[in-house]
Parts: C-alpha cells; sequence; structure tokens
C-alpha cells in the first residue's frame, strides 16, 4: 500500500507569509510611486499644468484690423474697405436643418450648389462650429436675415471687412491689389505677424507699404467649455486700423489719361516739373483688381494673361521705351552752360536737316517745318531741326 505523506503546516504557512510579504512590499513600492507622481504633477510643475489648463479653458481669438484707406491727392478714395455679410450655420444648434434651410430660402437666394458647398463642409466641422451658408449677402438679404434671427435658430449673421477699389481699373498700375495670403508668402514674412490676417498686398502701392497698411491685430479671450464650444469673452484688445496713405496721383487727369488711351496698349506718365510729384501713373490696357481680391477665377485669369495686349503687363514701370523728345530739355540744360550758346537767338526751321558734308536729310515732326524759332519756342513746339543743329553743336562729349 502507498504511503501517502503527511501535509507540513508549518512550511506552508512560512510560504504564505514569504508571499505576503513580497506582495505588501511590491504594493508600497506601487503606492509611493504613484504618491511620488502625484507629488511631482501637483508640486513640481504646477505651474506648466496650470498654464495648460487654462490655455485649454480660454482661447484667443483673433481680430483682424481695417486696412488702411488709399486716396488720391484730393481725397478721392482709390482703395477702401466695405463690410461682406457672411450667413453661418451651427449645426448643433439647429433643431430642424431642413426647416432652417426652407426658412432661409426664403429670405436669402440659395441655389442647389449653395446647399451642396454647404452639406459638404457641414462634414468637415465638428456641430459646434459654424459653418458658412452663404457668403457676400446684399444689404437687403442682410436686413431681411437681421430681422428674422430670432425666428432662427442656429443662424447668424457676420460682418467682415473686404478690400474694394470703388473706381475699379483707375491707377491698379499704381495701386496693384491685395488677395488672400498664402503659406508660401508667409514663409517671407514674419508669420506670427500676420496671424487673423486674410490679405497681403501684392502689387504697386498695396505691396510697397503693406506694414503701413495692414494695421496692427487685435485678440479677444474667449472661455470655452469642454466641448469646445465658446460661452463667453472674457478679454478684449481692439485691433489699430493701418494708416491711410495719400498719393499725389490726381483720379481725374489719371481718369483723362487712361481715356486717350482707350484701353489701347501704352502707358502715360505725369510728373510736377517742379516737385518730382507723380501725377498720373497709367499702363493699357487696364484691368479690374476687384476679382484678385477673392480670388480670381482661374478662366478669367488666363483670359488677362493670354491677352496679346498684356493688361497684366506694368508697361509704366517696366516698359523699354526710346526717350523721343523728352531728351530735347536735357540738350536744352547742357547748351546753357555754355558761353557760346544764346537762348533767344534765332534759326530757321525748313522742315529738314542734313550734316556737313552729307545728303541725308533729318525730317522735323512738322513737314513745312516750324519758320522762326527760339530756343523756348522749340521747347513748346518741339523743334526737331532746333535740336538736330544744338546736338551737332555741342558735340558727342558734351551730349553723353
Amino acid at each position: 500500500m502507498p504511503i501517502i505523506p503527511l501535509k507540513d503546516h508549518s512550511q506552508e504557512l512560512r510560504l504564505f507569509e514569504s508571499r505576503v510579504l513580497v506582495a505588501a512590499v511590491f504594493g508600497v513600492l506601487l503606492i509611493l510611486g504613484l504618491i511620488t507622481r502625484l507629488g511631482y504633477l501637483q508640486v513640481v510643475k504646477h505651474r506648466y499644468y496650470a498654464t495648460l489648463a487654462q490655455d485649454n479653458r480660454v482661447s484667443p481669438v483673433p481680430i483682424t484690423p481695417a486696412r488702411g484707406l488709399i486716396l488720391d491727392r484730393n481725397g478721392v478714395v482709390l482703395a477702401d474697405d466695405f463690410p461682406v455679410f457672411t450667413l453661418q450655420v451651427t449645426p448643433d444648434q439647429v433643431p430642424n436643418m431642413k426647416r432652417l434651410l426652407a426658412k432661409l430660402r426664403r429670405l436669402v437666394a440659395l441655389n442647389a450648389q449653395d446647399i451642396r458647398d454647404f452639406q459638404r463642409r457641414l462634414a468637415q466641422h465638428k456641430p459646434f462650429q459654424s459653418v458658412t451658408l452663404r457668403a457676400h449677402l446684399s444689404e437687403a438679404e442682410a436686413a431681411r436675415v437681421a430681422v428674422n434671427l430670432t425666428r432662427l435658430t442656429g443662424a447668424t449673421l457676420h460682418a467682415q471687412l473686404r478690400r474694394y477699389y470703388p473706381l475699379g481699373g483707375l491707377a491698379t498700375a499704381a495701386i496693384g491689389y491685395v488677395s488672400r495670403i498664402t503659406q508660401a508668402e508667409l514663409q517671407g514674412h514674419n508669420a506670427d505677424r500676420y496671424v487673423g490676417y486674410r490679405e497681403i498686398g501684392q502689387m504697386g502701392i498695396e505691396k510697397s507699404y503693406q506694414n503701413e497698411l495692414m494695421g496692427r491685430i487685435g485678440y479677444k479671450d474667449v472661455e470655452m467649455d469642454a466641448r469646445g464650444r465658446a460661452v463667453k469673452v472674457l478679454k478684449r484688445i481692439l485691433p489699430h486700423a493701418g494708416h491711410n496713405l495719400y498719393l499725389n496721383i490726381d483720379a481725374q487727369m489719371q481718369a483723362i489719361g487712361e481715356q486717350m488711351l482707350n484701353n489701347r496698349p501704352g502707358t502715360v506718365v505725369a510728373l510736377n516739373p517742379r516737385t518730382g510729384a507723380v501725377l498720373t501713373f497709367i499702363s493699357s490696357p487696364i484691368y479690374d483688381p476687384n476679382p484678385f481680391v477673392e480670388g480670381i477665377r482661374e478662366k478669367a485669369y488666363e483670359a488677362l494673361a493670354t491677352n496679346p495686349d498684356g493688361p497684366l503687363d506694368n508697361r509704366a514701370l517696366n516698359g523699354l521705351y526710346p526717350p523721343g523728345s523728352t531728351i530735347k530739355p536735357f540738350y536744352a540744360y547742357a547748351a546753357l552752360q555754355a558761353p557760346w550758346f544764346h537762348p533767344h537767338k534765332h534759326i530757321i526751321c525748313p522742315g529738314y536737316y542734313h550734316l556737313p558734308h552729307s545728303t541725308h536729310l533729318f525730317h522735323c515732326w512738322r513737314p513745312l517745318g516750324m519758320g522762326r524759332v527760339d530756343l523756348k519756342s522749340a521747347i513748346e513746339r518741339s523743334c526737331d531741326v532746333y535740336f538736330y543743329r544744338l546736338a551737332v553743336k555741342q558735340g558727342i562729349n558734351r551730349m553723353t
């Protein structure tokens, strides 16, 4: 018969006690580790995590300032800011979206494309975020929505400033235009300074004086709930509008010059001879810069870019042209410094001139000639023959 061993109770008790001791030590170590970690988070890192918690609760929202105006010498506005009304909807505040859209259709023009774009944006945003239903409402549409807002739960009306050129293409070569700022453009600027801005100057005055026109951004600290929804505004720092710029350009003279060119390729620049102030700065054909502000359509831009007359080419700034008669006053000034020159002495302009020992005729712009002319009348009437003779008399060295 097999022998059945008897249990060693004392040995089992020692084994049990050792296991309890190990478990107790392990448990104490875990509790000590937890206490140490809590102390580290609550005491050592208190300020750091308190700041993070505050940042999660309070969200800074930028307030874009008004861009400075651009005006001509007489105060005529060439570049302005005007309010654009935008209709937005917050989905989680809307009891019945179909019913709301039906109400809004009676107040504003909503086509099938507007609805499709709205539904696409709904899928890309969280329910508590406002989604644009339609931008650029007319004043009448905005007024109808504003009157009925109490019955349009979930719908809000927002007014934002947009750049506008009230005179269309007048002086575009000088003023330039603004358009939406891109990430590539931000790389060439201080990106932090452009937080909250949508537009940046692309050409002309708008680009050269970007820092003066853009103003200074403002902020409001908005308290957010646990779901990320705005509860109330805690603090507001108002923005500073950009500086207004007064140009030397005369809008009336500019308009006359553009009408004379009649959209034919060409350029006109008129200066005040006493001060050098630019009174007109025309590059023709002209084009309307307003479509560039919100983003010009591809077909419209392609039509401008492929136009053989080159409306996008700034002829006044980049065109290369022979000086023509504009060089005559400089020759006259050089001659006035010479002791042999007498400005009141007359010559006879027969309508042509030929160099000594040459039969080649250099014709005056007036074929029959201008008769007796002195320096003053030669400049006034732009007599070619007078300045042919004067150039030969001065010689090539003095001319250069």
